[in-house]
């Protein structure tokens, strides 16, 4: 966190992110706007909506997504919410289990991990960024520079 980097950008939907904004050592520099992939409910090849349906043992996905499971319209009534740090991590983790399970990534990384899409969740949405940097000095000029952001 200290000494490795002049700052760092997190997205807010990070659950952490309190934990940076209340840490007298870093400020933020900038708050902005990116659209993220669409978000969806994927499982590997060769389970069908049936299998969901019926035999649904897991679903891996980042803590940000768990408003999401309630809209999921193909599941299993006894399943296992499983939390991943990361939408790669949840589709790496969809991938080595054995059981009929399934996961909420984004469509890049479902496009990415070979894994039929069921369900969109949520079409690309606003996801807000936040730059943070430790404050030394011109450190906040020189990244508002590099990063074509506006002078306060």
């Amino acid at each position: 966190k200290y000494g490795r980097a002049d700052a760092f950008l997190v997205p807010g939907a990070y659950p952490g992110l309190n934990k940076f904004i209340m840490d007298e050592r870093l400020e933020v520099f900038h708050v902005c706007l990116h659209k993220i992939p669409a978000l969806v409910y994927a499982c590997s090849r060769d389970i069908t909506k049936e299998d969901l349906a019926l035999r649904l043992v897991k679903i891996y996905h980042h803590p940000a997504v768990s408003p999401l499971l309630q809209e999921i319209e193909i599941i299993g009534e006894n399943f296992e919410s499983v939390e991943a740090t990361s939408n790669s991590e949840a589709c790496k983790k969809l991938e080595s289990d054995v059981d009929v399970s399934a996961c909420i990534t984004n469509e890049i990384c479902a496009d990415y991990y070979g894994l039929k899409k069921i369900q969109v969740l949520r079409e690309g949405i606003a996801m807000p960024w936040v730059l943070f940097g430790v404050s030394r000095g011109g450190v906040k000029n020189s990244l508002t520079d590099n990063f074509d952001l506006p002078k306060s």
